[in-house]
């Protein structure tokens, strides 16, 4: 697969599980929708990589990891708010996840702080 072929797979597939995340959300369920914006930061970080690593991207979930490679300038409470809050509320039940507005604005707060 090409580069323009790439990026445009990881966009079209991060765009239609975004759709799919917040159908989630509107059901309240939370859970699953925190795992599927998860996986819509990771598509967008591996389309930018793709320019960035000339077609290739690695094979990881790891936003943290995605982001260092892609050059963001995260600030430190970003990394540990993406450590603490994507690893913890994925195993924790939807009953828990106290902070809608974390999980609603997930590609917002990595990308923009």
């Amino acid at each position: 697969m090409d580069k323009a072929n790439a990026i445009k797979y990881w966009i079209e597939s991060a765009d239609h599980d975004q759709e799919t995340a917040e159908s989630l959300f509107d059901l309240k369920k939370y859970t699953w929708s925190l795992f599927i914006w998860q996986l819509v930061v990771e598509k967008h970080l591996k389309a930018r990589l793709v320019i960035k690593l000339d077609g290739t991207t690695p094979i990881t979930h790891d936003l943290v990891k995605l982001a260092k490679l892609a050059e963001l300038a995260l600030t430190k409470t970003q990394i540990n708010n993406l450590h603490e809050r994507l690893q913890l509320s994925i195993l924790m039940p939807a009953t828990k996840i106290t902070n809608v507005h974390f999980i609603k604005n997930l590609p917002r707060i990595f990308f923009y702080g």
